[in-house]
């Protein structure tokens, strides 16, 4: 299959992928989470909850759309590449990142005129995600942008290989930008003040906050994780399988610790919540 094929396809998968939006798949989610996070749900709090699933799932389609079209675009500039999509494959991933990112820490609406607001000047990144990832986010980038100079300075032709110079170049710009975008998204979920109505529905709004900063997180660890591979194994940018590993690599332990759960024993302490009256008022108002 010409490389030229994979930009239609990876775009209907995009768009199959707006499925994820519909109403029968963020129920579903959103009942995942309040039993992940052990949060009961209330009329607020699910309305909120579905608005900002389908916001994430909206913009990881389009980011993917867009990273698969500007990858294409690269890839016709280089020359292309038959058999070898990697900047299609790469751009798939690392737009549907983007996108889930800035979908999660997009704009609320304006709060409800009961509301109260709960300033998070005690909240550190900390009570949003284990220290280890926060950690690996300045860490990984470092190491990446090391093992290039080193690599650069020692070996002969250290960019021969076809497509890696630009593959670098490329991983080294998304990697300043995921970095750019976690700065935005952690200073947000520290700064930004919560309007909640009762302590149930601000231990929902800390947790989609807490979701912002991973999927932030994981902005810059795949390409950070994409410049490291290509710079110890140059070979890596001639092919798309190497990348897919990496993908694998950035984004497995994230899936596994489960790192959303951080806001449950940190910031709430694993405090048991309870419907009360007021909870479940604004289900009742229509009775």
């Amino acid at each position: 299959m010409s490389w030229w094929y994979w930009i239609p396809v990876l775009s209907v998968f995009c768009l199959a992928r707006l499925w994820r939006a519909s109403d029968t798949p963020v129920m579903s989610d959103v009942l995942r989470t309040s039993e992940r996070w052990r949060l009961p749900m209330t009329a607020v709090a699910h309305a909120d909850a579905v608005r900002r699933t389908r916001r994430i799932a909206v913009g990881e389609t389009l980011g993917a759309a867009v990273g698969v079209l500007l990858g294409g675009v690269g890839l016709a500039l280089a020359g292309g590449a038959p058999d070898y999509p990697y900047p299609i494959l790469f751009g798939f991933v690392l737009g549907m990142t983007f996108g889930s990112t800035l979908g999660a820490a997009g704009a609320d609406p304006a709060p409800p005129a009961d509301a109260r607001v709960a300033h998070a000047r005690d909240v550190s990144v900390d009570d949003l995600q284990p220290r280890w990832l926060t950690a690996l986010v300045w860490l990984v980038p470092a190491g990446a942008v090391v093992a290039t100079g080193v690599v650069t300075a020692i070996r002969p032709d250290p960019w021969q290989a076809p497509g890696s110079g630009v593959a670098a170049v490329v991983a080294a710009f998304a990697t300043v930008a995921g970095l750019g975008l976690f700065a935005i998204v952690r200073h947000r979920a520290l700064r930004t003040p919560r309007t909640a109505r009762t302590d149930l529905e601000l231990a929902w709004q800390d947790g989609f906050v807490a979701r912002s900063v991973t999927l932030a997180s994981t902005a810059v660890l795949v390409p950070a994780l994409a410049l490291l591979a290509i710079a110890i194994v140059p070979d890596a940018a001639d092919g798309g399988l190497p990348f897919a590993v990496v993908m694998l690599i950035a984004l497995g332990p994230i899936l596994l610790a489960r790192p959303q759960r951080t806001f449950r024993r940190r910031l709430w302490d694993d405090r048991s919540f309870h419907l009360t009256s007021e909870d479940l008022y604004p289900a009742l108002r229509g009775t």
